[in-house]
């Protein structure tokens, strides 16, 4: 019996002395429990309600072109939408999902928004040369405005958004950033304006935002400067 009992003396003494638990507990003794971060696509859906419920109040003060009943009867006219509708939703999964390093595992999020961002670049470029490859007077007119005006917000609580998180790709995340918010741009501004030609399409509805997220991809490491 007396072997026994001071053979479990020893062990209980060699557990409490073990310099690993010395270890984990001066590491991590300071440390308070955190919250697990939850699924960061889901944390996009706020941004997408707000930001689509934003661009109908604009489109509603702006005024619906007059031919949209005509317009949404072409197949080109409702595959554009589409395509559009579709990057800004992935563009903002993606950038919302880059707050956390790893993605949560959904990497694939990137290669699907710039495959769509070049579909729609191709098809764009495709409609140019068939309209004759045309190239507008450039002036600062009415689609500009209301353009900036349809971004302005959603970019700011879009940027505030991903700020809050720890991005390892500061320039990825601004490209996302800016696509979700000037396809949303895009959408309504081809309900509102009449003109369907390529050239004024891409300078006015999506130059100022290649501007944009050119400036925004060059201050990307200042602006997520963790």
């Amino acid at each position: 019996m007396a072997k026994t009992t001071k053979t479990k003396t020893t062990k209980k003494k060699t557990k409490a002395s073990c310099p690993t638990d010395d270890l984990i507990k001066s590491l991590c003794g300071d440390l308070t429990p955190m919250q697990a971060v939850g699924c960061q696509v889901r944390r996009s859906f706020p941004w997408i309600l707000f930001s689509g419920l934003y661009a109908a109040i604009v489109i509603h003060y702006a005024g619906m072109r007059p031919d949209l009943s005509e317009a949404l009867h072409s197949g080109v006219f409702l595959f554009e939408l589409v395509l559009v509708g579709v990057t800004a939703l992935f563009a903002a999964f993606s950038s919302i999902s880059m707050t956390v390093p790893d993605m949560q595992g959904r990497k694939w999020l990137k290669p699907v928004s710039f495959t769509l961002m070049g579909v729609f670049f191709l098809w764009a470029f495709t409609q140019w040369i068939a309209g004759g490859m045309s190239l507008p007077h450039f002036h600062w007119g009415h689609c500009i405005n209301q353009g900036a005006i349809l971004g302005l917000i959603p970019i700011a609580m879009l940027l505030y958004m991903t700020k809050r998180g720890s991005t390892t790709t500061p320039v990825l995340m601004s490209i996302m950033n800016v696509t979700a918010v000037g396809a949303l741009a895009y959408i309504a501004l081809r309900l509102t304006c009449m003109v369907d030609d390529v050239g004024h399409i891409f300078f006015f509805h999506v130059l100022p935002f290649l501007v944009i997220g050119t400036l925004l991809g060059a201050l990307a490491r200042k602006i997520y400067n963790w």
